[in-house]
């Protein structure tokens, strides 16, 4: 497995590669380096190795370190590991394994100036070249799915989505936070394109709530959302923490009283996205206040999970948080409905990743579920 981050809050490779692990495939997962971390590390049965950050190392790395390991499958997380996996499954004749956690090319960070736009028409062309040579397309929504195969006239990927595993962690929302006041609990990174601003501008519309940011920050946006609080008057009743495992966030998120997952429609990939969180919160038994965009909205109304906003503004945020928490009258101990979590467990996505992989090399690993 091939993946440019440093595998450390990365909850769906590492659920697909622990769960592989399970199933008796040896699994080597090529991360990044990353400040403070071990070059290399077993985790839940997986071998890691962390190597260069930079573009051009990583690739080089990736290369050598999977030609070595005479791979029978390369699985690439995402466009930006195609090329070198590409390279190890054909000079190895491996099976080739894209995983497209998003539609790279229509991410926000791809569509800003001339340099950003630079690198999306780069990246049209290699997914263009590469995803035809893969055995096999996996994606997260059937929006990305649907759109793949629109561009690519690929065989339809299949969608493993973002579930977490029915088994509950640890929590310790309500110890770190220290406080009995209803909470709106927002999992993930903490990052622009996020509807962080929105929840803080709310907040000055939700008297008694407390907005609780639980994840890796990235760049500024924390000291922005700071500054936002105290020009807003309600700093007191904003909570950063920090991520906890991924296996622990469901139990976190079952202390709090209404999950965030308010995604702005900046860009086709987060139309077209389904986040963790969703689900996350869907397993916690958390009511969520989320976008309407179409892949989120089926699953909200589908499993009703909550209430959905038209607009990413604080009236109707703070409107939709005020209605679900009238409609909890107080309860405080969450227990999601038994079918909703055998609908949207982390299980029975690992069973169709075990038969897809059983499909594509027999006798390589377990037998098709």
């Amino acid at each position: 497995m091939l993946v440019r981050n440093a595998f450390v809050h990365d909850s769906r490779v590492e659920r697909e590669a622990s769960t592989l692990a399970g199933a008796g495939y040896d699994v080597l997962l090529l991360a990044q380096a990353g400040t403070g971390l071990p070059a290399v590390e077993h985790r839940g049965g997986v071998r890691v190795r962390r190597l260069a950050s930079a573009t051009a190392g990583y690739y080089a790395a990736a290369v050598a370190h999977g030609l070595r390991f005479r791979p029978k499958v390369v699985h690439c997380h995402d466009l930006d590991t195609l090329l070198p996996g590409a390279l190890v499954a054909k000079t190895r004749a491996a099976t080739l394994v894209f995983d497209a956690h998003e539609l790279w090319t229509e991410r926000a960070s791809l569509t800003g100036g001339a340099w950003s736009r630079l690198h999306r028409g780069r990246y049209r062309v290699l997914e263009r070249l590469l995803i035809g040579r893969a055995d096999a397309v996996i994606t997260v929504s059937d929006g990305i799915k649907d759109e793949l195969v629109r561009r690519y006239r690929i065989t339809a990927p299949t969608v493993l989505l973002n579930t977490p595993s029915m088994k509950r962690g640890t929590g310790g929302l309500r110890r770190a936070i220290a406080t009995d006041a209803p909470v709106l609990l927002y999992v993930g990174g903490i990052q622009p394109h996020r509807g962080l601003e929105v929840a803080v501008a709310a907040l000055a519309e939700l008297r008694e709530v407390v907005l609780v940011l639980l994840g890796p920050a990235w760049g500024a946006t924390v000291q922005g959302l700071q500054a936002q609080a105290v020009a807003l008057g309600v700093l007191e009743r904003l909570q950063i923490l920090p991520p906890v495992p991924p296996a622990d966030v469901t139990a976190w998120a079952a202390d709090a009283d209404v999950g965030l997952c308010v995604i702005p429609p900046v860009s086709l990939s987060y139309r077209l996205a389904l986040p963790n969180k969703l689900f996350e919160y869907a397993l916690a038994g958390l009511p969520v206040v989320a976008s309407d965009a179409p892949e989120i909205k089926r699953y909200v109304s589908r499993f009703h999970l909550g209430i959905t906003v038209a607009a990413p503004e604080p009236q109707a945020l703070a409107a939709a948080v005020r209605a679900l928490l009238a409609d909890r009258r107080g309860a405080r101990v969450h227990e999601p409905d038994p079918a909703v979590v055998a609908a949207l467990c982390w299980e029975l996505q690992a069973e169709k990743l075990n038969a897809l992989y059983a499909r594509l090399r027999p006798g390589l690993g377990p037998s098709p579920v």
